[in-house]
């Protein structure tokens, strides 16, 4: 009989070595067998993981953030910057009209400036007042091509 709880003593495993579920024998023998501390270095490397991993989360959760607040940030920049746009449009609309009404150019050219101012407008529009930095290079590159056939006409 001695031998058989022996035995049993032996056996325990670090699973089954719970301190707060472990009877005096079973106790004993997880002490024994080496399996408490095996269960206590067993926990501790979960938690080990498991801080890793809030760590990282919380750091992605910070670098989206960070993403977040550049990304509101580069929304204000590009309305801004579409507003000036806009802006200069509407100015070399004025001058296009002007040019119309005084003359001096011909209507080629007039038709041409005409269809160019046309097409910005239609790719500002294309945009519904979000863009990107490449988006709005193209779009102000094609503003400065524009107000140069406007005012070298």
């Amino acid at each position: 009989m001695a031998g058989s709880a022996l035995l049993g003593l032996a056996a325990c495993s670090p699973q089954q070595c719970d301190p707060s579920q472990a009877g005096f024998l079973s106790g004993i023998g997880c002490a024994a067998s080496g399996s408490y501390a095996a269960r206590n270095q067993y926990q501790q490397s979960e938690l080990a993981q498991q801080s890793t991993a809030a760590s990282q989360n919380r750091d992605q959760a910070q670098g989206e953030g960070a993403r977040a607040s550049q990304a509101l940030l580069t929304r204000d920049q590009a309305r801004q910057r579409l507003g000036a746009v806009d802006r200069q449009t509407a100015q070399l609309r004025a001058r296009l009209n002007a040019a119309r009404v005084h003359g001096g150019i011909s209507q080629i050219q007039l038709s041409d400036a005409q269809a160019e101012l046309d097409a910005l407008q239609r790719e500002r529009a294309g945009l519904h007042g979000a863009a990107t930095d490449e988006q709005l290079r193209a779009l102000e590159d094609h503003q400065r091509r524009l107000r140069d056939q406007i005012i070298g006409t």
